[in-house]
């Protein structure tokens, strides 16, 4: 089973959901293109290592992670973005820099930045560069139970 059925397997009876395939990888087009038409519902996942326990930060795909910031807020002593190697092993059934943002399908934790709240939908990689998984905003807080952090907290500010 690849990695976009095992997702979907997960979302099935839960909640609704629409998968979008794209002949050419998501990453490349312009925001224009871009499966959400250049809107701020497309979200990555970035895995964090923080104090030797890696968590998924979702966050808006336009938006950087700011670790500073993660650090504080966690009160945590070290926060890095995992290694290419952990990432390798954690997500072997994903393309690299393509992985769900559904962390209870890997046994880590999900922090989401309160500014990704503002959406009412949410489309995110499904393992691969060109499958995109839609589903509400709503629904994947409900599901996945991430937590939630305040504004300002995970995400570098616009310059």
């Amino acid at each position: 089973m690849n990695v976009t059925e095992k997702v979907s397997r997960f979302l099935e009876n839960r909640i609704p959901y629409m998968i979008e395939t794209h002949e050419d990888s998501f990453e490349q087009k312009d925001e224009e293109e871009s499966p959400c038409g250049g809107c701020q519902c497309l979200a990555k996942s970035v895995a964090v290592n923080v104090d030797g326990r890696i968590y998924i930060v979702v966050a808006p795909a336009s938006k950087e992670v700011n670790l500073g910031h993660l650090r504080e807020y966690l009160e945590a002593d070290c926060v890095t973005f995992a290694s290419e190697e952990q990432c390798r092993m954690l997500f072997s059934d994903c393309e690299a820099g393509a992985m769900p943002i559904f962390g209870s399908l890997y046994g880590l934790p999900v922090l989401v930045p309160h500014e990704l709240t503002d959406n009412e939908e949410i489309a995110f990689s499904a393992g691969t560069s060109r499958d995109i998984i839609r589903i509400r905003l709503r629904d994947f807080l409900i599901t996945e139970k991430p937590c939630v952090c305040a504004r300002n907290t995970i995400l570098s500010k616009a310059s």
